[in-house]
């Protein structure tokens, strides 16, 4: 086989195969280095698989419009539960925007 570090070269190439795949964490991933990253990959690709392809009429439009409309009815319960309750919610009220875009963004980001 020769050498210890010829026995990792893909085809004989000057380089490994996790510099070639770009070394860093997503190297790793796709080597199986990080055995639970890549093990939740790959539940996460079966998982939408088997609910895409084994669930008849289920498109990925439909299941993203059924996550957004889940997302905005918990928003709204809980915004109607912090005003029923007389907490603070975490509604901008009033929308003020800075002499530049980037300050105005920032304080759109922070709103603390």
């Amino acid at each position: 086989m020769g050498s210890p570090g010829q026995s990792r070269r893909l085809f004989g190439a000057h380089r490994s195969l996790h510099d070639l795949l770009g070394g860093g964490t997503g190297a790793d991933v796709v080597l199986w280095r990080r055995k639970e990253v890549s093990g939740g990959a790959l539940a996460a690709v079966v998982a939408s698989w088997a609910l895409f392809y084994c669930g008849p009429g289920y498109t990925l439009l439909s299941f993203v419009s059924q996550v957004f409309m889940i997302l905005l009815t918990v928003l709204f319960v809980w915004a109607k539960a912090a005003q029923l309750l007389h907490r603070c919610s975490r509604i901008l009220k009033t929308l003020r925007l800075g002499r530049t875009p980037a300050s105005s963004t920032r304080w759109l980001l922070c709103w603390c």
